[in-house]
């Protein structure tokens, strides 16, 4: 009888303990899903660039809107869509969409 009573007293305070042991957080968390506009939340406005708009690139430091040949060789050399433009603008006098070797040669066009 005394064992008997031993092991009721033990396991009774063993649940006791148990009962009063915190447990982890995680078991009563509520799991929601996304938020409807999260997306725009994250980052904003993290990794964006300021692009220089085309006047900074023909304003020197005087303030006037010329640019060198050099620089101007390096602009159409970083941007093939200026490039193509040029070539349509000053080049393709017909504007065919072929440029001949007269275009390229013609004194009216290299005279202005």
């Amino acid at each position: 009888m005394k064992l008997t009573l031993v092991l009721v007293t033990i396991s009774l305070t063993i649940t006791v303990l148990a009962e009063a042991y915190p447990q982890s957080s995680n078991s009563h968390r509520i799991k929601r899903g996304f938020r409807a506009n999260s997306a725009s939340r994250v980052a904003h406005g993290y990794g964006k660039r300021d692009f220089p708009s085309w006047k900074n690139y023909f304003r020197n430091d005087d303030g006037s809107e010329v640019l060198s040949v050099n620089d101007m060789a390096d602009l159409v050399a970083e941007n093939p869509s200026l490039a193509k433009a040029l070539v349509r603008k000053f080049v393709d006098i017909n504007k065919d969409g072929i440029v001949t070797t007269s275009e390229l040669l013609d004194k009216k066009q290299v005279e202005k």
